[in-house]
């Protein structure tokens, strides 16, 4: 197994839980870097289904390339990196409305390195192919 996978994979899980348990309660109390939530609650609603989506993708990614060692697990790691990266592009004058630029910079810089990360593993594939 691709040990960039892996370690991609186990900080998808460990941080998709983080920012979920964190934006619930941010939601809830109003406080921390996402306490605009506990205002615009239906952006809980979204935030809490990436976030989870992000762990199981980091679980497929991490079981999957235990099997097999093919490059897929880094293509679906891309992918699942590019949407956010699209969605934040697309409406990053919203973090600035809301005065929250810093989850836009925050954003921004996680799923670049998520995708760095994975071309990285792909190129560890292909060079031992």
């Amino acid at each position: 197994m691709n040990k960039v996978q892996k370690l991609h994979g186990k900080a998808l899980i460990v941080l998709g839980l983080l920012m979920a348990i964190g934006s619930v309660s941010a939601q809830k109390t109003g406080v921390g870097p996402m306490g605009f939530l506990k205002e615009n609650p239906i952006g809980e609603v979204g935030l809490l289904q990436a976030y989870l989506l992000m762990a199981l993708i980091g679980f497929s990614i991490v079981s999957g390339c235990k099997n097999t060692n093919k490059p897929v697990w880094s293509i679906i790691g891309i992918s699942a990196h590019l949407i956010p990266l699209l969605v934040v592009v697309m409406y990053g004058s919203m973090f600035k409305i809301l005065q929250v630029e810093y989850l836009l910079w925050f954003s921004l810089t996680i799923h670049s390195i998520g995708i760095v990360a994975e071309i990285t593993a792909l190129s560890i594939y292909f060079k031992k192919s």
